[in-house]
């Protein structure tokens, strides 16, 4: 079935299938302003609703929008970063298809490409930001995440965390929102001294109240892990594992997780087998995952 959509050029975000139907979200432009739009559908692909929640702003050229849905499917954000140091965000709820609210902020010292880490919302609408700062060997370590919360628990008002990570680098971390507890969970790898090898696992709580401390934890991996893991690249000097990302954070009902990894090692090909030129060899790319 042929749905249609607002013209000219319009761009999907996200489509979310939901017990009595789907919804598709997308933008589209009219008079040089780029709106966000949402249909409700019926299983059978009938149009039930449909509601602009949102004006982005006026954009003569393509700007790169990023999207995500909350863990019941209940709300939907939206955001895009202007100069790599500004943040614009808007949070739809999609069973009403009315915009709860949009907020832009600018982290002191950000470089997007560099700091940020991952984009969260919460059942509620409310945003969680993270950046990971300074991870990097180089000048003073000061290498810490910082946290901002937004939304209608909030008040609407701009909260800040920060957890300072010590003498430890991160190698790949992952977040998530525990519902049930009230708090935000990460998970991830650790380095110390060789940024391309992780050497610990780490073990964070933040609860959003602000009235309790957050839990930071790390523990370094054992030779019979990494042996098992690395196998005959294990090698005794440089202790760790390599070539691995955290991909899921499977939360428990007392608070803690499942932290799930996943081993990826590419390897770059020259079918031709002769010196690569502009007009020459073709790559192949191999992956083990």
């Amino acid at each position: 079935k042929t749905m249609e959509l607002d013209k000219p050029r319009p761009q999907i975000l996200e489509v979310v299938n939901e017990k009595r139907g789907f919804s598709i979200a997308y933008t589209f432009r009219e008079d040089l302003e780029l709106r966000l739009k949402i249909h409700r559908y019926d299983p059978a692909a009938v149009l039930l609703d449909s509601a602009t929640v949102a004006l982005v702003g006026e954009e003569l050229f393509p700007i790169s929008l990023h999207s995500l849905i909350s863990e019941d499917r209940s709300k939907l954000l939206v955001y895009k970063v202007e100069r790599y140091k500004e943040i614009h965000a808007f949070s739809v709820d999609l069973d009403s298809l009315k915009l709860l609210w949009q907020y832009t902020f600018a982290p002191e010292d950000l470089d997007y490409e560099r700091d940020f880490q991952q984009m969260i919302v919460d059942n509620q609408g409310n945003m969680f930001c993270i950046l990971d700062k300074d991870n990097r060997k180089t000048g003073p370590v000061n290498h810490r995440f910082e946290v901002f919360y937004y939304g209608s628990s909030t008040a609407l008002q701009l909260k800040r965390f920060e957890v300072p990570m010590g003498d430890k680098f991160t190698y790949d971390i992952r977040f998530a929102y525990d519902h049930l507890n009230e708090q935000l969970v990460g998970g991830g790898l650790y380095s110390i001294e060789n940024l391309a090898r992780a050497e610990g696992s780490m073990f964070l709580l933040l609860p959003i109240s602000g009235t309790e401390e957050g839990i930071l934890q790390f523990r370094e991996l054992e030779d019979a892990f990494a042996l098992s893991f690395m196998g005959k690249n294990f090698n005794v000097k440089n202790r760790g594992i390599t070539e691995t990302s955290i991909r899921e954070i499977v939360l428990r009902k007392d608070g803690g997780f499942l932290m799930i990894g996943e081993r990826e090692r590419i390897y770059q090909r020259n079918l031709s087998g002769s010196r690569v030129d502009m007009l020459g060899g073709r790559f192949v790319v191999d992956y083990y995952l």
